[in-house]
């Protein structure tokens, strides 16, 4: 039988291992320690930076990781970016402020031969020097003794990586310190992967919150545009329609009476117009008659004279426009102005608007409308569409009148003695002749009412509207920008270059069919919503709508004069030509129309003074200049009566015997606000 071994090395052989399971136990209880510590962190992620800090707090409790630093990739894979670095040689850094670096600057240093290899190196002294002997690596900052580093792996995809250095020759990493960072590194990298996807997703969130906040403002204001563009469609058929009937009702064989009454209803239809009044005036016995009123509280007014000599400050509204011949608007803005002057005759409106009748440029009588209600305010649009109506009206009225006229003595005649019958016979006859002749007459002045509206507003030579409608369009332009800064526009001021030479050396009806195929191609260049007008003589003009920048407005603008350039072709001769266009971009600076058509005045003739064929945006030094030219020429006619002009004598001298022979009589001019003003100048 074999000997038994000694029984106390059986027992210190059982201690040892003992002591070694005792040891692993505590380093596993250690580790899960550590674990349960760093998932506890990445549940209570706020920031990162305090989430790193506690990690190498942790970390450092398993090994020894006293200089520790954790670098991410970028989402490109070109740059690295130090989240968190600790280093007893470089305390004072602090990696927050750092900007990521390309991946390529990491090329040669230990770093990113770990990005390069992707696997977990544990390197003492020996294999550094080996590694920057083979030309692998060179060293970045203090040599270290020890290093050990873990790459941060996310379904199989490096994101970073995570390392742990020493320089004291004493304190070395081993295999066992690898396993233990290797493995926290997979905790870690999980906490950065949920931690990136939280950031994408809040990000994504956010962003998605934006554009579904900007959609619904983009829907809230496409619907204003939209409610008001519907709004205005409808006033616009309403005001189509009475203008339709008003028209129909103009041509019918209504009494006067039954007339008046059918026009407040369509008036009323339209506008408030509850308290509605005709006043006709009779230059014969210069009084004033009111065959029809409507009237809240003044329905028993009676006929009065006129005088015609009265002060303007004491006329009546209705006397005003009669004596002016012009529409008379009264709103809140002037009607405290009106009851400080005590001449409206009744009780006192808040608004009132009356138009003129007028028959050859004459007024024969007053269409007034009022309201009583607090607040209420007449327009300018609505005294655009009262002066059409009070143009029917004074046509109707003048007309039924002829015809009340024919009716009285047809009565006349039918009363006449048997004697007379054949006569009446004959002059019936007559008289039908007669009436369909008138007929005729009405369709064509009817004809001709259409044909004036037409003239009244367009150019007779070129079809194109005239001055009065392109201010009354651009008038609108200007309302629509002060009601909607976005309701963009451009004007264009433009005339003909060397067109009095044309018409002097070729005659005006050359001129004329210039000024056709001119019109013609400034239309060309425009868009379907724009308006070219022609203002008189060679002077065009053109209304450009929503355009408020200024590379679309000068392609159009270059566009028109190389059109003008291009030689036309007039009976059998070739003429060439160019133009001079002046530019201006509307703005809230510009209050009416005649603003804008001066400063577009005012721009085309410095594009003259410039070398013609071009065009020039007017800028404010445009507007001084004219305004300092108009000073000048106003204020030169009282110069001399002010004693401001003054005389000084040059001497001529005879240059061989040196004697004064005469003098030379120089005007000089001293203002007083612009001090010495040159001849040149005056």
């Amino acid at each position: 039988m074999p000997s038994n071994p000694n029984p106390s090395d059986d027992l210190l052989a059982k201690l040892e291992e003992l002591e070694k399971v005792t040891a692993e136990k505590a380093n596993v209880e250690k580790l899960q320690k550590a674990l349960l510590k760093i998932a506890r962190l990445s549940s209570q992620v706020s920031r990162m930076r305090d989430f790193y800090q506690d990690l190498h707090i942790v970390i450092s409790e398993l090994i020894n990781a006293t200089n520790f630093y954790v670098a991410l990739l970028t989402s490109d894979k070109q740059f690295v970016k130090f989240e968190y670095f600790y280093d007893e040689e470089d305390i004072e850094l602090d990696p927050t402020s750092w900007e990521p670096e390309p991946i390529e600057a990491f090329k040669s240093t230990l770093t990113g031969y770990l990005f390069k290899t992707e696997q977990t190196l544990l390197l003492d002294e020996k294999l550094i020097k080996d590694l920057i002997d083979q030309g692998e690596i060179s060293m970045r900052g203090k040599p270290t003794n020890h290093w050990l580093g873990v790459p941060l792996m996310v379904n199989n995809e490096m994101i970073g990586v995570m390392v742990t250095q020493t320089y004291d020759p004493d304190q070395n990493y081993t295999s066992q310190d690898k396993e233990v960072l290797t493995f926290v590194s997979q905790q870690v990298a999980a906490v950065l992967s949920q931690n990136k996807y939280q950031q994408q997703l809040r990000a994504y969130n956010e962003q998605l919150e934006f554009k579904v906040l900007q959609r619904t403002e983009m829907l809230q204001q496409i619907n204003q545009d939209l409610e008001e563009k519907i709004r205005e469609v409808e006033q616009s058929s309403a005001i189509q329609n009475a203008v339709f009937k008003i028209s129909e009702l103009a041509n019918s064989s209504a009494e006067l009476d039954e007339f008046y009454l059918s026009l407040h209803k369509i008036i009323d239809s339209i506008m408030h117009s509850k308290n509605f009044y005709i006043c006709l005036y009779n230059s014969k016995t210069e009084r004033l008659t009111f065959p029809y009123i409507i009237d809240e509280f003044d329905n028993d007014v009676f006929e009065r004279d006129l005088k015609k000599d009265k002060p303007l400050e004491e006329q009546s509204p209705t006397e005003r426009v009669l004596l002016s011949g012009q529409p008379l608007l009264i709103n809140e803005e002037n009607n405290s102005k009106w009851l400080e002057m005590q001449v409206i005759v009744g009780t006192f409106p808040e608004t009132w608007l009356g138009v003129p009748l007028l028959k050859d440029s004459e007024a024969i009588g007053v269409l007034a409308i009022q309201s009583y209600v607090k607040g209420k305010s007449y327009t300018d649009l609505d005294k655009e569409i009262l002066m059409y109506v009070g143009q029917q009206v004074a046509t109707t009225i003048i007309r039924k009148k002829s015809t009340d006229a024919l009716k009285k003595a047809h009565q006349k005649l039918k009363k006449a003695n048997d004697e007379l019958e054949k006569r009446v016979e004959e002059r019936t006859n007559e008289l039908s002749i007669t009436n369909n002749t008138l007929k005729s007459m009405l369709d064509e002045r009817n004809k001709m009412q259409k044909k004036l509206a037409f003239e009244a507003f367009h150019d007779n030579l070129t079809g194109l509207p005239n001055r009065a409608l392109f201010i009354n369009r651009l008038e609108q332009c200007i309302k629509q920008q002060r009601r909607n800064d976005k309701a963009d526009y451009s004007v264009l001021f433009l005339d003909l270059d060397r067109f009095k030479v044309i018409n002097d050396s070729l005659g005006h009806l050359v001129g004329d069919e210039l000024l056709k195929q001119v019109a013609g191609r400034l239309e060309d260049c425009i868009r379907p919503q724009d308006t070219v007008a022609r203002l008189g003589g060679d002077e065009f003009c053109i209304l450009l709508r929503d355009v408020s920048d200024y590379t679309i407005t000068a392609k159009i603008a270059e566009r028109i004069v190389e059109s003008i350039q291009e030689p036309f072709q007039v009976d059998e001769s070739i003429i060439h030509t160019s133009t001079s266009v002046g530019v201006v971009i509307g703005n809230l600076n510009h209050l009416t129309s005649s603003d804008v058509l001066r400063d577009a005045d005012s721009a085309m003739y410095h594009a003259k003074d410039s070398g013609k064929s071009r065009y020039l945006l007017f800028d404010a030094e445009m507007h001084q200049a004219a305004l300092k030219r108009l000073k000048i020429e106003s204020e030169l006619r009282n110069a001399i009566k002010n004693h401001q002009i003054s005389v000084y004598y040059q001497p001529i001298l005879d240059l061989q015997t040196g004697h004064v022979v005469a003098f030379e009589a120089l005007s000089r001019w001293f203002h007083e606000e612009l001090g010495f003003i040159s001849p040149a100048e005056f």
